[in-house]
């Protein structure tokens, strides 16, 4: 990460040469955080994954190519590539990766280096799933107040019937700064939530990474700004739908996202009938104080509480 106490800055992918002693960035205007890299057996070129668009692929560095060729994008499906096992030259490379999206769990995959597709190699929940009806997740581009395209996923109960009425909720993420990727959650699972008859609207609103830079460092400072209004643009969209029920709206999150419900309480203009805020985050002042994180409240909100002048973010 290039500055010091932004711990959502992006990861950027460094090449250490111990002959010399210097190093130097691969991939500088590569716009996504890159993670769980390796080297293939004949180091030419390095695997990695990245947080593209709401979903976690796996990318391939040429070190050898012609300027311009050295990157290749290998997979480009609605799910999360998570870890990495490489092994094979460039040329015969062979990658097993572990595998989430919303609705199945995480397994083994046997990716196809030409094709980009995976082959499932495990299926450990196979029989715990198998009597349960599946959701589906649909991705939905809304128009931001300010013109932006912003990716939404959309979950949809079992058996999902548009002909029907709908109560819908719509989830805050947290972090602030983490990505609404196609994640299996034990805790946050949008499966379960659809499940009890629920629509869920989950924006990747602004200040969440996998969209640039630029989308990624818009919530700075600026908590109540645009990304509530993200979050405003998101549900009133997905509300014209008429299978929705907007007398029956809901808001949910935890952490920022519980800050988020809060905030939203107090500014929806009656869209909502019920907000749920697990340990969200309802005083900066306490929040600066009582985290263990104080290098992320410091940079976010400017400085200290008690500084002078007062940081206006607070």
């Amino acid at each position: 990460m290039e500055m010091p106490g932004y711990e959502s800055d992006r990861n950027r992918l460094f090449q250490y040469n111990f002959d010399s002693k210097t190093k130097g960035e691969v991939l500088s205007n590569f716009d996504y955080p890159v993670n769980h890299m390796s080297w293939t057996a004949d180091g030419k070129s390095i695997v990695f994954t990245a947080s593209k668009y709401a979903t976690k692929q796996i990318f391939m560095f040429d070190t050898q190519a012609k300027a311009g060729a050295e990157l290749r994008q290998i997979t480009n499906e609605q799910v999360d590539y998570n870890d990495l096992c490489v092994w094979g030259s460039a040329k015969t490379l062979m990658i097993i990766a572990s595998r989430t999206d919303m609705i199945n769990p995480q397994d083994l995959y046997n990716v196809d280096v030409k094709a980009g597709t995976a082959k499932m190699i495990t299926n450990v929940n196979e029989k715990l799933l198998a009597p349960i009806k599946k959701c589906t997740v649909a991705k939905r581009m809304v128009k931001t107040s300010d013109g932006k395209d912003m990716l939404v996923w959309v979950i949809y109960p079992p058996d999902f019937d548009a002909n029907k009425k709908y109560p819908t909720l719509l989830y805050c993420q947290g972090g602030p700064q983490s990505v609404v990727s196609q994640f299996y959650s034990f805790r946050w699972n949008f499966s379960l939530m659809a499940s009890q008859g629920y629509i869920i609207v989950a924006p990747n609103r602004r200040g969440l990474p996998s969209f640039g830079e630029e989308w990624n460092d818009q919530i700075g400072g600026d908590w109540g700004g645009q990304v509530m209004t993200d979050l405003l643009s998101a549900i009133d969209d997905v509300s014209k739908e008429p299978y929705v029920d907007k007398d029956k709206l809901g808001a949910v999150g935890a952490s920022f996202g519980g800050y988020s419900v809060y905030w939203l309480a107090g500014h929806h203009n009656k869209r909502f009938k019920t907000f749920i805020s697990h340990c969200g985050v309802f005083n900066l002042e306490s929040e600066y104080l009582a985290t263990e994180e104080i290098f992320f409240a410091h940079k976010d909100m400017g400085g200290n509480p008690w500084d002078s002048p007062r940081p206006k973010k607070f």
